[in-house]
């Protein structure tokens, strides 16, 4: 039978009722919550993003994604000791992380990618489409990909 953390639970629940559930490394200590303790509380697949100053030398730990960003939101809202970006800068920073990830996959298998906001199509559209020429060139000189065709499961 396993034993039971002692840590201060009154300060601990007090702690993750203001921020939302969130805490810092540094908080669970305060409260006397050893690092095994705390592992065994953070549910599996449960992520908070975490924005960061681009010099940043901290890294992604467990359930933490940091994103260096060099664009602070000038808009935020507190809620107790969390500061929260505007919902609108969270979606647009996760479509940009998922278009990311789409964009390496697809280099991955030699696909060349490229993004134009609308914005610099119609400001630029002359050196928008020199850049598309350039990429088609490039794209003519590669091998052709090894595409398998596989049975339907």
């Amino acid at each position: 039978m396993g034993r039971l953390a002692a840590y201060d639970s009154q300060a601990l629940t007090d702690l993750l009722r203001r921020q939302d559930g969130l805490i810092a490394r540094a908080q669970a200590a305060d409260c006397a919550l050893t690092a095994p303790a705390l592992r065994h509380r953070i549910r599996p697949g449960e992520n908070v993003d975490v924005l960061t100053p681009p010099n940043s030398r901290r890294r992604d730990v467990g359930f933490a994604r940091l994103h260096p960003t060099a664009f602070t939101p000038t808009v935020a809202y507190r809620d107790g000791d969390l500061v929260y970006a505007p919902l609108a800068r969270a979606i647009a920073d996760t479509v940009r992380q998922l278009r990311m990830a789409r964009h390496a996959r697809m280099s991955a298998h030699g696909i060349i990618v490229l993004h134009y906001p609308p914005s610099r199509v119609r400001q630029a559209g002359h050196e928008v489409a020199g850049e598309i020429r350039s990429a088609l060139a490039v794209g003519r000189d590669r091998p052709l990909p090894l595409v398998r065709a596989l049975p339907a499961s």
